[in-house]
């Protein structure tokens, strides 16, 4: 998606393999549109990712204006240890355990060529957490500390 004109989000080199993310931080502005299409409400993202919940909004209406956002079924992380579902929290969506990170954003970061070692590092997980998961999601990979 072309973030071009979207005062909120910014393109830095530096930041998350120089993906568009939200100004000031290092979460991608498409994961704030990916969590809101996997079913989170505005309230848990702003949760999740500590974002201002105005900002979150208004990421989530200049996407629509600029695409076609649609909400997709989740993965189904049934059998995944590291994944867990609680009721009320992330709106009752599989999570990483001990966080309130859904277990799609870590397949989604991974396959946008985010290593295991900034996916830990950007949601604040443990690596070897997130090499299960997308182990469990049918991935091969190693796991990378350094660069």
């Amino acid at each position: 998606m072309d973030w071009t004109g979207c005062q909120l989000v910014e393109i830095d080199p530096c930041r998350s393999l120089g993906q568009p993310v939200v100004k000031g931080t290092r979460i991608r502005a498409a994961t704030v549109v990916e969590s809101w299409e996997l079913g989170e409400d505005i309230e848990d993202i702003t949760h999740a990712y500590h974002l201002d919940y105005y900002d979150v909004r208004n990421i989530l209406i200049f996407a629509g204006a600029h695409s076609n956002l649609e909400r997709s079924a989740p993965t189904d992380w049934t059998g995944c240890e590291e994944v867990e579902i609680i009721p009320g929290m992330v709106s009752g969506k599989p999570i990483v355990k001990n966080s309130r990170v859904m277990a799609d954003q870590i397949v989604d970061s991974f396959d946008y060529g985010e290593s295991v070692a900034d996916i830990a590092y950007s949601f604040r997980l443990n690596p070897e957490q997130i090499r299960k998961i997308l182990q469990f999601a049918g991935y091969k990979c190693e796991l990378k500390l350094s660069a």
